[in-house]
């Protein structure tokens, strides 16, 4: 009876491992979420929202889904963990009001709140990252892929305003 008590501990630990570690090659959620992110950064810099509801809603769905990954399924370092799961509330919550914008204007304003949560999240991934721009003007980060400045925040009226400020 011990035997087969301490056999269900072990497989119920080994278990609860695997849901917390990502598959092998598998995206971490850091890189979904930027994945994602990136695709709503690309659509306000183009003055679009084709795409963002559903760019915001996995965002918002990978964020919810965080806190039962370890640093490795969280894409951070050992340490930062606890930091990186109190910053998914807050991405999940902007990314759901991301998602309810209905024009370029919404967007733009709910992008600020999401920016600020992943680009904390940025701040303490581990491996590839994008690069984080600002806007003098607008007076808001956010992430986009390495290259020419395409603000999210004022579009094709100031699309090249800001410059990289961390790579």
């Amino acid at each position: 009876m011990r035997n087969l008590i301490l056999a269900s501990v072990l497989v119920a630990a080994l278990a609860g491992a695997a849901a917390a570690a990502p598959e092998a090659g598998a995206p971490t959620l850091f890189q979904d979420i930027s994945m994602s992110y990136l695709k709503i950064q690309t659509a306000l810099a183009g003055d679009s929202i084709d795409g963002v509801a559903a760019a915001a809603q996995a965002i918002g769905a990978s964020a919810s889904a965080g806190d039962e990954l370890d640093a490795a399924g969280l894409g951070v370092a050992a340490d930062k963990v606890d930091a990186a799961r109190a910053l998914l509330p807050k991405i999940a919550a902007s990314a759901g009001a991301m998602a309810a914008a209905k024009d370029v204007k919404a967007a733009r304003e709910a992008f600020v709140g999401l920016s600020e949560g992943v680009v904390a999240l940025r701040d303490i991934a581990v491996g590839e990252r994008p690069v984080v721009a600002y806007c003098p003007m607008a007076k808001h980060e956010w992430l986009q892929a390495a290259g020419a400045v395409a603000n999210p925040y004022y579009g094709s009226g100031m699309l090249r305003c800001g410059s990289i400020v961390r790579k």
